[in-house]
């Protein structure tokens, strides 16, 4: 596998900064997709600048993706490995870094997964 690389907000209404990470571990009902495409939404630049919704800092923001599943987590049946696929991120409303769109790997839910 290869490595993580990702663009993190460090603080709130930090400044922007890319850095090698570990690749995420994809928990149950979860999927790690590698990230080929990720969308910067105009509230990814709001919550950036005005840090308007709490987040685990360092955070990595960004949604939707598009890629390649890479690992399933326990009982993912929707996808299987190697397939490309659409999907939204939970980096709203799960607040953590291992789910922004940013970054080579990102973890998704499985509901949110549609294959391509």
């Amino acid at each position: 596998m290869a490595s993580n690389r990702a663009a993190f907000i460090e603080t709130p209404k930090g400044q922007i900064v890319v850095r090698d990470i570990d690749i995420p571990e994809p928990g149950k009902g979860e999927v790690l997709v590698k990230v080929l495409a990720c969308a910067i939404q105009p509230a990814d630049a709001k919550i950036a600048r005005l840090a308007m919704i709490p987040l685990e800092y360092p955070a990595i923001l960004g949604s939707p993706v598009a890629g390649i599943v890479e690992a399933l987590g326990a009982g993912v049946t929707k996808v299987a490995i190697g397939e490309r696929v659409v999907c939204g991120t939970k980096v709203f409303s799960h607040k953590k870094a291992k789910y922004g769109g940013l970054q080579h790997f990102s973890v998704v839910d499985e509901s949110e997964v549609v294959e391509v």
